[in-house]
């Protein structure tokens, strides 16, 4: 098993696409892996979507979505 120790930044490129998301993409594909993520970077990362949706860069199903995998 590999442990892996996400920040908030990591996590929200799952939801946001740039130039690290493929690697996150690979790290959250691995088999046997364990994601590890603070306390504080889940409220991050649904700060992250919740803005994002006030700035019209998603829409509703895509925010609706996200909360569902957070």
């Amino acid at each position: 098993m590999i442990l892996f120790v996400l920040d908030a930044c990591a996590a929200v490129r799952r939801y946001f696409p740039d130039i690290g998301t493929a690697n996150i993409d690979q790290i959250f594909d691995y088999p046997d892996s364990l994601l590890v993520l603070p306390n504080i970077a889940r409220a991050e990362v649904v700060s992250a979507i919740i803005a994002a949706y006030n700035a019209i860069l998603i829409d509703e199903s895509k925010l609706n979505l996200a909360q569902e995998k957070s």
